[in-house]
């Protein structure tokens, strides 16, 4: 995704787009997309975007922070909406009126200054603009509102705790160092990046089986459904 996540709500909102969903291409949908776009009529006062909680402690991946465990929490509970990890960025959902309302461009780049300055080593981002994301509203929480996990359920997650735990997931040596695979029924699967050429693929196999067995009419619907409601017109508008 690069960058471009960052600068794209000033550039729509010169159209007249109130919000948009940014999906990175290494996914795949197993639920109907327009319940993500549900959610942003259920956004907390003063939430400019979404997206899901990162599989582990969103710095944990920094070559020079592995001994930086001041921030790192167990996870105690797999049920919790939210463990304080951090977002990814496979997919995020952008409400263009607010972050215009309060002057998003401008903000982010004083926030992000002030990050920067308050580390301990020389900082630059890992993985572009999720790192950056992740850096200003570390600052500003209010400004971000989690997607459930089952909506980003992530391979890298599996990868790394079946790496820790020999017999099962989410062991208490991958819980202990903030690691966890979601244990819901997945809506979306991200696979990050090189993880679909792993040689252990059993985590795919009932992934394949929904995939068979998806039904083509659900996208059919969904599509007319969409197309009666916006009449023809651009679904741009958000309410604030």
């Amino acid at each position: 995704a690069g960058y471009c996540r960052l600068f794209l709500a000033p550039e729509l909102a010169r159209y007249g787009v109130g919000a948009f969903i940014a999906i990175e291409s290494d996914q795949l949908f197993f639920d109907d997309v327009e319940k993500l776009w549900d959610r942003f009529s259920s956004f907390p006062l003063g939430a400019l975007m979404a997206a899901p909680e990162m599989y582990q402690p969103w710095q944990d991946g920094r070559p020079h922070e592995t001994d930086s465990d001041n921030t790192r929490k167990t996870i105690t509970d797999l049920d919790a909406e939210y463990h304080g990890n951090g977002y990814i960025g496979g997919i995020m959902m952008f409400n263009v009126t607010r972050m215009e309302a309060m002057g998003w461009e401008t903000h982010w780049r004083s926030e992000l200054r002030e990050f920067v300055r308050e580390q301990p080593r020389e900082w630059v981002p890992k993985l572009n603009d999720q790192d950056i994301f992740n850096a200003v509203l570390s600052r500003n929480p209010s400004w971000a509102t989690h997607i459930p996990c089952e909506w980003n359920l992530q391979y890298h997650a599996f990868m790394n705790s079946h790496r820790l735990c020999s017999e099962q997931l989410n062991c208490d040596a991958s819980l202990e160092k903030g690691i966890f695979v979601c244990p819901r029924k997945p809506s979306l699967v991200h696979f990050m990046g090189q993880s679909y050429k792993a040689t252990d693929r059993s985590y795919y196999t009932t992934f394949w089986e929904s995939m068979a067995s998806f039904p083509l009419s659900l996208l059919r619907e969904s599509l007319l459904s969409l197309e009666r409601r916006q009449g023809g017109s651009s679904r741009a508008g958000v309410e604030v």
